[in-house]
């Protein structure tokens, strides 16, 4: 993947789901791939840490 291939050390997909955004959470391994590091749902709020410290809540977004 060219991101892998950049060094892109993490990077998120955003899709609309039938109830609300879905967020695939993907970090780069061993400078070579992407893995994936989680998914969340529209009523998912989480703290992370990656790729900096966050609170983050889909549910107040556009559904």
């Amino acid at each position: 993947m060219l991101y892998a291939e950049a060094g892109i050390p993490h990077y998120w997909r955003v899709e609309r789901g039938d109830f609300g955004p879905v967020i695939y959470r993907y970090h780069l391994v061993r400078g070579v791939h992407h893995n994936m590091a989680g998914t969340l749902g529209p009523d998912d709020p989480v703290q992370l840490d990656e790729p900096w410290p966050m609170r983050l809540d889909p549910s107040g977004w556009p559904r």
